[in-house]
């Protein structure tokens, strides 16, 4: 583990995957099990807490119920559920059995949904109550599925029928290999369909050293949360799995709306030490942010990624909560493969941090060549990797396009300093050439969000005859607010001088929301359609 190497250097030359296989499921229950009191899950949805020994045999009945009703290896069992403690003993159970979980977000629409059954052709979903109400609107797509309800015992299959009727010792035990499917996570489809990423058992310990960094460790005390629904790999493996792993704690609560107020009295409450904060929520809490006293929780560390966070949001954290946030960076394909860690190594302004050890991630061109420092290129992941998918799910080209040579394509444009740092510019469809010049919405978001009216923006770039594209942005403003020419012209102004009057937006248009995807990303590419 990272905690052996007293500098980012000796770690990055020195570090090796060094894990002794077993499966995902021994790793995050079964070797807590023997201290029959501790504590695995705080579920604040129903005011109880769950052991990890509870876990285990919650999950050995469900592996069970699997194993009688002939369901065999490599099935595919949807997780169509939020924070729930019953997302992870579903989880567990489909890991200890070697059938894949295909975790996907309960607020989901119908046709999402039904797209995502049809194309990882799955045999059992496992849901509540409420949801199975509006899949009966809609037999037809689901008819095929194995339906299990989480509560309603007057269901035919219902997780209390199968906790009270099936042995909680494991009734059969199943090998699993290192590079054995375990998960299927779709991604967010900012691009088109989305696709589903086919992940390993491996992929757990590849997530470890950079989660690892992004907390700058664990503590006896550590206590984790996240608002980023579990159904989601951040929320699931950025944060639950990793705190599972080193035997912590996790907070789970359902929010009806995100907000300051829950957050802050959730924080207490439990007295929450390590959160990851998606960028989106970190802007929440920045527009609804009243006389909370943030830096008497004494929360220790603040993780953040999904999107670039910008200067303006980490000096907001720092003054507010008291502690430097550490970015990461990765994707569903290949995840946690960048990181800050403010011990190691200061953070470096517009940098989202320097290739956690363990993984080999740089800067190529399109011929799969290393860029040079300050050179544009793509930012691409040296394979194989651990934390990396083995392709996608019933799409072969897009898979293979995803690859030169031994580089994994990420899709997104940046760049490297001297000293290893990287820097995010945009996806490769979100960079804006206008006049010559190639810019990033990133940093025309963040400089726009210092704007003390503005609650969120997305910057695109549109077409134009004379200059190829031109920069517009979409203008989200603080509650009650009303855009004007004279707030057109302060934003423009604002970016002018700071960024320069190639990157200015010539165009500002105020909307009252911005199409996001659930995962709190900005869809560009509804932006550049309007």
């Amino acid at each position: 583990m990272l905690s052996q190497f007293k500098t980012y250097e000796s770690a990055l030359k020195n570090f090796k995957w060094d894990f002794k296989f077993t499966n995902i499921a021994y790793e995050l229950s079964e070797k807590w099990i023997k201290d029959k009191n501790k504590i695995a899950i705080i579920d604040e949805n129903l005011s109880k807490n769950y052991t990890f020994n509870e876990l285990d045999k919650l999950a050995n009945k469900l592996a069970n119920f699997f194993l009688a009703n002939g369901f065999l290896k490599e099935d595919k069992v949807i997780i169509l559920l939020g924070q729930n403690p019953e997302t992870i003993i579903s989880h567990l159970a489909c890991f200890k059995t070697g059938l894949i979980s295909i975790p996907i977000f309960p607020l989901f629409g119908i046709d999402a949904l039904s797209f995502r059954v049809n194309d990882s052709k799955a045999k059992i979903l496992i849901t509540t109550k409420e949801i199975y109400k509006k899949l009966k609107l809609n037999e037809e797509n689901f008819k095929n599925l194995k339906i299990i309800l989480i509560d309603d015992p007057n269901y035919e299959l219902n997780f209390l029928d199968i906790f009270i009727n099936y042995d909680d010792s494991l009734n059969k035990k199943i090998y699993i290999a290192p590079n054995d499917k375990a998960i299927v996570i779709y991604t967010s489809g900012t691009t088109g369909n989305p696709k589903g990423a086919v992940l390993t058992q491996k992929v757990l310990y590849g997530h470890i050293p950079g989660i690892y960094m992004s907390h700058s460790g664990v503590e006896k005390n550590d206590l984790y949360w996240t608002p980023a629904d579990w159904s989601w790999i951040g929320g699931l493996f950025d944060l639950v799995f990793f705190s599972l792993f080193f035997g912590k704690p996790v907070v789970c609560k359902r929010f009806k709306k995100f907000n300051a107020y829950e957050t802050y009295d959730l924080i207490k409450k439990n007295k929450i030490k390590n959160i990851f904060f998606p960028p989106t929520a970190i802007k929440i809490l920045m527009a609804e942010i009243e006389n909370y006293d943030w830096k008497g929780l004494k929360v220790r560390s603040i993780a953040s990624g999904g999107e670039s966070l910008g200067e303006h949001t980490r000096k907001w954290v720092k003054q507010k909560f008291g502690i430097e946030i550490n970015e990461f960076y990765g994707q569903t394909e290949c995840n946690m493969v960048v990181s800050e860690n403010f011990k190691l190594f200061p953070h470096r302004k517009g940098s989202m941090g320097k290739a956690v050890p363990g993984h080999k991630v740089d800067i190529i061109n399109e011929k799969g060549q290393i860029c040079n420092y300050l050179e544009e290129g793509e930012i691409a992941v040296s394979s194989p990797d651990p934390v990396m998918f083995s392709f996608y799910l019933n799409n072969k080209k897009a898979t293979q396009k995803k690859y030169i040579g031994n580089w994994m394509l990420t899709g997104d444009r940046g760049y490297k300093d001297k000293d290893s740092y990287l820097y995010f510019i945009g996806r490769n469809d979100d960079v804006i050439n206008a006049s010559g010049y190639r810019i990033g919405p990133g940093p025309i978001e963040n400089l726009i969000l210092q704007h003390d009216k503005v609650e969120n923006v997305g910057v695109v770039g549109i077409s134009d005859s004379k200059r190829g594209q031109v920069v517009k942005a979409f203008v989200k403003l603080k509650s009650q607010l009303k855009g004007s020419k004279e707030l057109e012209e302060e934003i423009k102004l604002l970016v002018k001088n700071k960024l320069g009057a190639h990157e200015y937006p010539r165009y500002v248009e105020f909307v009252r929301e911005l199409p996001m995807t659930r995962t709190g990303k900005i869809k560009r590419n509804i932006l550049r359609e309007i």
